[in-house]
């Protein structure tokens, strides 16, 4: 789309597969920029996930890099436009989404049985009625890692709603022995 170029930048973002542009430092620097907002888009709702890959190549025009194809028959490059960096961009943050996504799952997994133990079992109780304040473990559908994501901060909600409520409990009963 855009005007025919000799030579590219080091903060260009090379099309095509193959050595040279694997380890052009533009490409680099964008598989990395990739790798770090891939979790992040795989858990994005589907209307959110251009303006990630949005953010992506505006951080790569932020150096000056443009996204370049090579014409194989002039050997010259040209600017692919916005749309396809966008294109492109979501193409590299969806390549291999089925294992990240199982990592992803595993990860959940471990960390929602990690706030599942419980620290102290004051924690678990209602002082009143003593009935219990932690649900049981759901079972979460594996096609939905939101829902995982969803109930990892309905859960460390609930867990500093706890340590509020014990230090509050914590200051009553020490008022309490200060007036004895």
């Amino acid at each position: 789309t855009g005007h025919p170029l000799a030579t590219y930048d080091i903060h260009d973002v090379l099309s095509g597969r193959g050595g040279g542009t694997n380890t052009h430092p533009g490409n680099r620097c964008f598989r990395v920029l990739i790798d770090e907002n891939r979790e992040k888009y795989l858990r994005a709702r589907k209307n959110d996930k251009p303006d990630i890959s949005r953010s992506i190549v505006n951080a790569i025009r932020v150096k000056n890099g443009r996204f370049l194809k090579k014409d194989e028959d002039s050997g010259l490059w040209f600017e692919i436009g916005d749309d396809q960096a966008r294109e492109k961009t979501s193409q590299a943050l969806r390549q291999k989404a089925p294992d990240f996504r199982r990592q992803m799952e595993v990860q959940d997994r471990q960390v929602i049985q990690s706030v599942m133990v419980p620290t102290s079992p004051s924690l678990y109780f209602d002082d009143h009625s003593q009935t219990p304040l932690v649900p049981t473990m759901p079972q979460l559908p594996q096609q939905h890692p939101s829902l995982l994501a969803h109930f990892l901060t309905l859960r460390e909600r609930q867990l500093r709603l706890q340590e509020q409520m014990l230090l509050v409990q914590e200051m009553k009963e020490s008022l309490r022995m200060r007036r004895i």
